[in-house]
Order: structure tokens, then sequence, then C-alpha cells
């Protein structure tokens, strides 16, 4: 399977604003992280791969074919979790899984199985006859996942899948959204930087509706490689590198006074100066300050 993406263009207020400008991409098999601040256009290019948008230029294929043209055919190979939390509140959550598996055209003997297993993959079992208006906001992210993963999607495209997830529950999802990506093109937008760093194949940074970089986490990382400082200094030596310029990633205040992590490619010299190996949220926050 390969997803293709080419020359893409979506404009809202009559063209004066692009929420999509000039995106191209190509994707096979594998988990691809989508990072970029609100409003950088990831929802809406979502929306266009997942037939819910039109873009006003540029094309988007499957194996070659336009997904417009497919239609149905296109929209059968494709998982979609939206953000948004727009749910049938009168059903439980056993009913929502089997109205999702009729939508999407599944047998009877398929979708049982399928719903067993994956109430059981996003801990929702012990829920299933619960209505989902009291479903709390990490538990209605939960049966979302579900209904995206329901007749074994070719295509995976997930926005914000673990937003409101506690601690244990982000770290299950994600190890099994990395466990199920061997065959599968998985697209994952999220603002949750950790979420991506151990399993994507690739990340895409996106600001302005335009793609600045793609690369693989390793190659993000080897560039900050001997430029990030943990740094401890007292609050007059933290203002003089505030208005040094200087790219503060973080401040932390300690019984030692303040921390800084802070990225340069010079070596620093005031205060108690840590070299430390950079995270994917160093690259993250560095490459979108610096567009």
């Amino acid at each position: 399977m390969e997803l293709k993406i080419k020359d893409l263009y979506k404009s809202y207020d009559h063209g004066k604003t692009y929420a999509i400008n000039d995106v191209s991409a190509d994707f096979t098999p594998g988990i691809y992280g989508i990072l970029g601040p609100n409003g950088a256009g990831k929802s809406t290019m979502f929306g266009m791969l997942t037939d819910n948008l039109r873009p006003d230029k540029g094309s988007i294929t499957a194996d070659g074919e336009d997904i417009y043209k497919m239609g149905a055919d296109y929209r059968a190979k494709i998982g979609y979790m939206p953000q948004q939390q727009s749910l049938y509140e009168a059903f439980t959550a056993e009913k929502f899984l089997w109205y999702m598996a009729a939508l999407k055209g599944m047998n009877r003997k398929d979708a049982r199985e399928q719903i067993e297993n994956l109430l059981e993959v996003v801990n929702l079992k012990e829920e299933r006859y619960k209505k989902l208006k009291y479903f709390s906001g990490g538990m209605k992210q939960r049966i979302l996942l579900a209904q995206a993963l329901l007749n074994d999607p070719e295509i995976l495209i997930l926005d914000e899948p673990t937003a409101g997830m506690d601690p244990e529950e982000r770290i299950r999802i994600r190890n099994f959204i990395s466990g199920c990506a061997k065959d599968k093109i998985v697209l994952l937008a999220t603002h949750v930087v950790a979420d991506v760093e151990n399993m994507a194949r690739e990340i895409l940074l996106i600001k302005n509706g335009k793609i600045v970089r793609r690369d693989t986490p390793q190659k993000f990382l080897a560039e900050l490689e001997h430029k990030v400082y943990n740094v401890l200094v007292t609050e007059r030596e933290g203002e003089e590198y505030q208005n040094s310029g200087a790219r503060i990633i973080s401040v932390t205040l300690t019984e030692k006074g303040h921390r800084l992590r802070i990225i340069s490619a010079d070596a620093l010299k005031t205060g108690n100066v840590e070299e430390v190996y950079p995270c994917l949220e160093d690259v993250y926050l560095y490459w979108i300050d610096r567009e």
C-alpha cells in the first residue's frame, strides 16, 4: 500500500487563509508522527485524507488511484479516529461498535470477534453496557480508537489518540498502536511528543499549513547532539540567558536555583552547565520556533 499526497492546497475565507499550502508527501506501511502547533493544518489534512473535505488543488492517491474516484472502495481501507468526541451518547460502548461495524459492512461473525477483542485492547470490557454520555474524556478516546480499528484497515488515521488518557492507558494504547502497525500506514497527529518518539518511522513537522521538515527521529536527534544543556543558574544568571536570546526550551525551579534547558551550538559558560542528550521534544520546539 502506498498513500501519496501531491501539491495539496486547502483554503478558507475565499482563498485568503490557507490551512494546507502546497503539501506533498508519500507514505508506505509504518508509523508517521505528525507534529505541529494548534492551527498548523493537521486536522484539515486528515479531513482530506478521509474524504471528508475536498482540496482546492492537488491530488491524493492510494496505490496510484485517485481516492475521490475510488469513493467507498477507498473509505473501506481506512480507519479514522477524529479529534472531536462527537458520539451517539445514548448508545452503550458495545452498541456503538456494532453500529460502526454495520456502517463498515462487516458480517456478524467478524464483527463479534473484533468487538470482543477491541473492547479488551482499549480496556473497556467492564464498561461495554455503559452509555457513552457517562464516559470520561479518556474513555471516549478509547472507544473512538476501537471503532477506527474495526475491519482491520490498511490505513489508520489517528488525530490526538491519547488525549485525556492517564499515563498507564497512554502507554498501553501506544504499545498496541506500535504492535499493529507492521502492515499498516499509520498517521498519528499528537501534541504529546512522547507518543511518537520511540515508535515513529518518520516525523513530519507542520506549521502554517506546510511541512517544514520531515526525517527519521534518529536524524533529528543526531542534529542536536552536543547542543542541548541543562544549566543550573541563579535568578540573575537566568535573566542574562533570557536577554541574550538563547533558545531556552524549559525553566524549572529547584531548591538550588533555576534549571534551564537550552539549545546552543556554542558551549555555555555561565552557571553549572551539564551537556545532555536531546529528546524529540527538544527537536520539536527547536524546529517549530525556528520556522
